[in-house]
This record gives C-alpha cells, sequence and structure tokens, in this order.
C-alpha cells in the first residue's frame, strides 16, 4: 500500500483496453493519491453508459465533494468525478449528479475505501491514549496531507501530550511541513502508538521545557487527541479537534452533527488552521477566490461571541450573529479589529432533515476582510492561542 500512496506517474497508457483510475481528496494542500489499475474498477466509471445516467440541474451540488477520482483509458479522453459527502457521484463538468450504475457506484466506493484505508486513523478519546502513550515512550507521527513522518518522544502532559522530536532529523521534518518556520498552526496528523493509527493533531511551535538532548528543539509541542484539551484553559480546542476528526476521516460526518452555532466556531478555525477542507465543508456559495482570501488576509479571528436564532420556518436559513476580534496578517498584525456579523446557515442537502447538517454562508463571512468596516482597532498585541 505504501508503494501506491506515492506520487503516480502519469504516462502514455500503452495499450488502449488498459486503463486506471486515481483517488486523491480535492484539497489543494493533500498530496495523497492511490492508482489503481484493475479492469473491474476502472471499466464502470470509464463507460459512457455514466454519462446517460446524469441527472440534470443548474447548481452546485448540495454536499460538498469528499473525493476526486481521476479515470483514463486508451481510447477515451480521461474524466473526473467527485466522490459527494452523501456518496454520490458529480460530474463537475456537466455540473451534473449521476445516478450511476450498481457497478460504478461500487467501484467508486472501493476506490475510495482502498485510498481511506491508508490514511485515516482511529478516533480514541484522550483518556484511551494516554495509557497506550507513557511518558519518555516514542510515537511515529504521520501527516495526513502529505505522509512525512517523524518520531516523537512523549515528554509530559495530562490533558494532551506533549512530545519532542526525537532527533535533529526529525526536529528537521517537523519545522520543513510548517515551511521552514515555527507555527502554532494546527495540522492533522496519524499518531502511531502501541502498534495503532489514532488520529490526531499537532501544532508546530516549540515552548515551554524538553528533556531531549542534542535534537535541536528548544522545548516542547503539543499532540493533541479526541476530547483532549488545552492545559492552561481546560477547554477543549476546536481548532484541534477539527483536525482530530479529519485525521481519523469523519470531518464531514462530525460537521452533520453540530449544531449551528458550534459549525460557525469551526469554520472560523478553518480560518484561523488555513485549513482548506474544513472550511469547505462548513461552508457553501460564495466567490471561488474567497477561501482562499480569508485563509492567506487573516492571521487570526478571536471569536468573542456566537448567537443563533431559530427555529426558523420551514425552507428559511438559521441565523447566527457572531462577534469577532480579527487580526490581519499585515499590516499592523498586532491590532485587532472588532467586527458582528450576521451569518445565515442553510440546511445542506436542500432540507433540514436531510442528514447533511448547516453550512454557513460563505459571503457571509466576507465583511471580515474589510478593516474599513470594523470600529477603531483595539491596540492589543496578538497572543497565540493556547495549546
Amino acid at each position: 500500500m505504501s508503494s501506491l500512496l506515492a506520487w503516480a506517474a502519469w504516462g502514455a497508457l500503452r495499450d488502449p483496453a488498459e486503463g486506471r483510475v486515481v483517488v486523491e481528496a480535492p484539497w489543494t494542500e493533500w498530496r495523497r493519491r492511490l492508482v489503481l489499475t484493475e479492469r473491474r474498477l476502472w471499466e464502470p466509471l470509464a463507460a459512457r453508459s455514466l454519462d446517460a445516467s446524469r441527472v440534470a440541474t443548474d447548481g452546485p451540488p448540495s454536499v460538498w465533494p469528499l473525493w476526486r477520482l481521476r479515470v483514463e483509458t486508451g481510447t477515451e479522453p480521461g474524466r473526473e468525478l467527485w466522490v459527494l459527502t452523501d456518496g454520490g457521484l458529480w460530474d463537475p463538468t456537466r455540473r451534473a449528479r449521476l445516478q450511476g450504475t450498481p457497478e460504478a457506484r461500487a467501484a467508486a466506493a472501493e476506490a475510495v475505501r482502498r485510498l481511506a484505508s491508508g490514511l485515516f486513523g482511529e478516533l480514541v478519546p484522550w483518556t484511551g491514549v494516554d495509557p497506550l502513550f507513557l511518558w519518555d515512550s516514542e510515537a511515529v507521527v504521520e501527516d495526513l496531507r502529505t505522509g512525512v513522518r517523524l518520531t516523537v518522544r512523549r515528554y509530559g502532559g495530562y490533558l494532551h501530550a506533549d512530545v519532542e522530536p526525537a532527533t535533529r532529523r526529525d526536529t528537521a521534518v517537523l519545522r520543513a511541513l510548517y515551511g521552514g518556520e515555527w507555527s502554532w498552526r494546527r495540522r492533522p496528523v496519524v499518531a502511531v502508538v502501541a502498534g495503532r493509527r489514532i488520529a490526531a493533531s499537532i501544532n508546530g511551535m516549540p515552548h515551554g521545557h524538553g528533556v531531549v538532548e542534542d535534537n535541536d528543539f528548544p522545548g516542547h509541542f503539543c499532540l493533541h487527541f479526541l476530547e483532549s484539551r488545552v492545559h492552561a484553559s481546560r477547554r477543549v480546542d476546536p481548532s484541534h479537534q477539527l483536525m482530530v476528526w479529519q485525521a481519523g476521516g469523519r470531518l464531514a460526518e462530525r460537521m452533520a452533527r453540530l449544531p449551528p452555532d458550534q459549525l460557525v466556531t469551526w469554520a472560523v478555525a478553518a480560518i484561523n488552521e488555513d485549513d482548506e477542507a474544513g472550511l469547505a465543508l462548513a461552508s457553501t456559495g460564495g466567490d471561488d477566490s474567497l477561501p482562499g482570501r480569508l485563509r492567506e488576509e487573516i492571521r487570526y479571528v478571536v471569536v468573542e461571541r456566537v448567537e443563533t436564532t431559530g427555529p426558523p420556518r420551514p425552507g428559511e436559513p438559521i441565523r447566527a450573529r457572531l462577534q469577532a476580534l480579527v487580526y490581519y496578517a499585515g499590516p499592523d498584525p498586532d491590532a485587532g479589529f472588532r467586527h458582528t456579523l450576521e451569518l445565515r446557515l442553510a440546511p445542506r442537502g436542500g432540507g433540514q432533515d436531510s442528514g447533511g447538517g448547516w453550512a454557513v454562508a460563505l459571503e457571509d463571512l466576507a465583511p471580515l476582510l474589510d478593516r474599513a468596516a470594523s470600529s477603531r482597532p483595539v491596540m492589543t498585541p496578538f497572543t497565540a492561542p493556547a495549546c
């Protein structure tokens, strides 16, 4: 499986009867993919009968694409299909949902399962991880987006694990994951602990004390798991939990169950952590460039209060009021600007009982980018969130 998860060379197909399907996530920050060449998998997805089964629609899919399938054969031009969060197939070229044959749906499901089985970790509560990951023991941390691995040693921690890179090489790997700089931003990872692959989240900032000598790491960093807490506040951190559920391969499922006020908080967490997947799964609509601008131009959003109104009348969205202090990437990165936004949350999937949960109207988050719309800035130096 490890070789299949490596980067795939997409060369010309020599035999017209050959084909392949590449399975990957739709997020640009993800670099993991799987190439499958079994005929029983690519042939149903390349069949012309799949086109005849499409259901025309003018709008985008009501649920977000969770996987991308690229299908290519020696006799037909390549095609792209999306596997949606409800398991359906979407044709992005024709902007239509595909009813699909049973064989095509089964092939897409197996292709996704094959990749997911090598990517994600178990969702194990911190109370179950703590006795497995003893102090001074080691674990392997695998970055979900790239597959890069490093070894860490547990330094301490009681509400989550405080860890250190085991060697200088591991420190260099960690720093490279954050673009050569130290950062408080969270990343989804899988921690291999006592032989088990467990969904987790890290930050990339050395702080506090450490005991490992000669590893070029001045302190320790944090490794969070399901339901773990921040030591300073003893609270569950939404950003870390966003990453843990993503590392468990069940972020879309979790978001479908969040109440509207928590969904707003997780959408803001995705902006703070520069998390393309999280923001996409928490929102709907909006300009194609807006998610990138929110993640790039905003340094951090401190959520001060979220209030929701409801329940709405049938067919109407829920409305939420977000009060927040916004810090920008520049200039004056330590100046916070207060904003009060009115947000619409529509039921994803076309109805409140569809099982798709809620989605924040992305365009309603756009005013966070407008400093001029805010009151006078609060000149309080930005303080990184506790981890």
